[in-house]
């Protein structure tokens, strides 16, 4: 919702895709796409935390080692 919503505005002022739409327009599509990507880039972020973590972990329980 948060791409197609703009991309609807977009075509409203701009039908054929080729004419200039008001400034405000790409800023909310701007907007849009910055919001449908940061929770996606949070949640790689936290995967990719966790995989190290889990890792960490395995590795002190299995060898009695420290990394």
């Amino acid at each position: 919702m948060c791409t197609f919503i703009p991309t609807m505005v977009l075509v409203y002022y701009c039908p054929d895709l080729e004419s200039t739409a008001p400034t405000w327009v790409y800023v909310l599509n701007a907007a849009g796409i910055f919001i449908y990507q940061v929770p996606l880039c949070a949640r790689v972020w936290v995967a990719l935390i966790a995989s190290e973590q889990n890792l960490y972990w395995y590795t002190i329980l299995h060898t009695n080692t420290l990394p």
